[in-house]
């Protein structure tokens, strides 16, 4: 799974390239408005039995052909639902710009992503993940060579658009081409339709806020600047984005040994693991953020062309985020790991409460550069506030000085390199290669990473005979 999701953004990259290249800011703008709203309106018509067809179906795999129809049939109704809240968001919406249609290939994008959905949580459920994956990451090449080649042949939006949707329909029909033998026989669900759906509810609402967190920024950008500076932040976004996949694989390979080191109640241990992961990936974030401070309009021009002049000031805010989002990949382990979830509801809603407040008030302001303050904010907040719940599973604070301090002192010493490699007039790409050997050898000469860290990779990396 963790491969399948490296994989499908690694595929994306390209066509992002292709798409903001294509369509220019403004109908890069519209395409990530649209995805954006189809992303939060299919949470919506998940209706939370994401979550809820895994537990059930590991219990009771008999139950599966029973199940899988019943919980459709609750899907592809809130899909209508939202299929008509979209269509009719476009009508008002596009009406000025003449632009409705678009609105209406996003809705038919929910029909599709309803049974992909559905197949995925059967096959999960069944410990198949080895064929989600594989269809995950045949889908991303395939919409990356489809909608990406229809891009370059000059279709614009629409023909980006229409493709999506037969490359999603495709999808799906194979999808339940591979459950048929799944759904066959078996016993019947006992619970309705609708048990099924109150039952899931809690569910979806909480995927719902974390899905509004990361997508509100460009709807209300789109509404408040309009899709042009939506377009330039949505360039940077996905950048930032690329990023995450450095946390979220290591965390993902990390997550079963923390769950054994807290079942078993071995706080020193789980302490360890924590914040050795937290060092590492503070490791990785700091130099990242330092360098995109000085080149990301050279990074986000060489990419997207000199349309997208503001997307390169975004972007140094948000490597800014990389830390705090770098560092709460470990703690969302432990959270996953321990029974305080259901506490961590309330302040889950309350900080995507405050993104959205802050991205009222300051994207008026400071446009795209301001929804990404916005998400700075919230992540600083959401650390500190999750940092409480850490310290009520570790019963103990992390040191989190201690594991910043060397790190930080690497940082300072490549903040004065660039410094001084931009008054040189150093190309970039020479400049952030002689900045990595900098970086890496003030670490090595401070002691930032030692062998209990290099016990840690060894414990998640593939190993054969012993040897890494």
């Amino acid at each position: 799974m963790t491969a399948s999701r490296i994989g499908a953004k690694l595929l994306a990259l390209p066509l992002v390239i292709l798409l903001a290249r294509g369509l220019g800011p403004d109908g890069f703008g519209r395409w990530a408005l649209i995805m954006s709203l189809v992303v939060v309106l299919a949470s919506v018509a998940d209706g939370g039995f994401q979550t809820v067809t895994v537990r059930d179906l590991a219990a009771g795999p008999e139950r599966t052909g029973s199940y899988f129809r019943k919980t459709l049939k609750a899907r592809l109704v809130l899909s209508v639902l939202a299929a008509l809240g979209l269509m009719a968001w476009g009508l008002v919406a596009g009406r000025e710009a003449g632009a409705a249609w678009p609105y209406i290939l996003g809705g038919l994008l929910l029909f599709p992503e309803a049974v992909l959905r559905a197949g995925q949580a059967v096959f999960n459920a069944r410990e198949r993940m080895d064929i989600t994956s594989g269809l995950s990451l045949a889908q991303s090449l395939a919409t990356t060579l489809v909608v990406g080649g229809v891009v370059w042949l000059g279709l614009g939006l629409g023909g980006a658009l229409g493709s999506l949707v037969v490359v999603n329909l495709a999808a799906a029909g194979i999808m339940v081409w591979w459950l048929m033998p799944f759904l066959r026989g078996g016993e019947v669900e006992p619970k309705s339709t609708w048990r099924l759906f109150t039952t899931a509810f809690p569910y979806g609402l909480m995927a719902l806020l974390a899905i509004l967190y990361f997508r509100v920024d460009v709807i209300m950008l789109a509404g408040m600047r309009g899709t042009g500076e939506a377009g330039q932040y949505n360039a940077a976004y996905r950048l930032f984005e690329a990023g995450l996949i450095i946390p979220a694989a290591l965390t993902g390979a990390l997550f079963p040994l923390m769950s054994r080191q807290l079942a078993a109640l071995e706080k020193s241990k789980l302490a360890a693991s924590f914040s050795q992961a937290v060092k590492f990936l503070v490791v990785l974030a700091l130099p990242a953020a330092v360098a995109c401070t000085f080149y990301s309009g050279w990074l986000t021009e060489l990419l997207f062309g000199p349309d997208y002049g503001q997307a390169g000031r975004v972007l140094i805010v948000l490597s800014w985020s990389w830390l705090f989002f770098f560092i709460n990949a470990p703690v969302g382990n432990l959270l996953a790991a321990s029974d305080l979830m259901p506490r961590i509801v309330p302040w889950a809603a309350a900080n995507t409460g405050l993104n959205i407040v802050l991205n009222l008030w300051l994207i008026p302001r400071y446009g795209p550069v301001g929804a990404a303050l916005a998400t700075l904010a919230s992540e600083i907040v959401a650390l500190a506030v999750q940092l409480f719940f850490v310290h009520r599973i570790l019963s103990m604070w992390p040191p989190m000085f201690g594991l910043l301090i060397k790190p930080a002192l690497a940082s300072v010493v490549l903040l004065g390199f660039f410094l001084l490699a931009t008054a040189k007039d150093v190309t970039p790409i020479l400049s952030l290669l002689l900045g990595l050997v900098v970086y890496s050898g003030v670490l090595v000469v401070v002691g930032g990473l030692n062998r209990e860290d290099r016990r840690l990779l060894s414990m998640v990396l593939p190993r054969r005979g012993g040897d890494w």
